[in-house]
């Protein structure tokens, strides 16, 4: 997510519907996705280095994109704080897919400790800060003022 002089990932938090109370496993997005185009690699499977490793993957095939659809990142943005963005130039629903365990921007990366990969717990249903308000928070930390629009 783009925000005034700080940039803040939007990584899929892998939540899982509860099959006792929801009548499924799979997550949301997955879920309302009338095209089936959202799909959750398992671990030993995908390609290395681009999917796999039990994380989501979409279609992009099969995504009716932003003007047709856009089901899966309400669901996620209303619960989960989205983790699911868009290609500004195709319109599809894009997600993270950690490259398959192995992500390139933590390589890449060359502030030490900026950016660090730590595989997310299974059914993390929790969510400390949306978006905006953790980026007001970093603006805040980082420039020890408040932001002024």
């Amino acid at each position: 997510m783009r925000f005034q002089f700080v940039d803040v990932l939007n990584v899929c938090q892998d939540c899982k519907l509860l099959k006792f109370s929801e009548g499924s496993e799979k997550a949301p997005c997955e879920q309302v996705c009338p095209q089936t185009a959202i799909n959750v690699i398992p671990e030993g499977q995908g390609k290395v280095g681009f999917t796999g490793m039990g994380y989501k993957t979409i279609d992009r095939e099969k995504c009716l994109g932003l003007d047709k659809c856009w089901r899966c990142a309400e669901i996620c943005e209303d619960q989960f704080a989205s983790g699911i963005s868009f290609d500004p130039i195709e319109k599809k629903a894009q997600i993270c897919t950690r490259c398959g365990g192995d992500p390139t921007c933590v390589k890449a990366c060359p502030e030490p400790l900026a950016l660090q990969w730590v595989p997310v717990g299974r059914n993390g249903r929790f969510f400390a800060q949306h978006p905006p308000a953790f980026a007001e928070l970093l603006y805040r930390k980082m420039y020890n003022v408040r932001r002024t629009l």
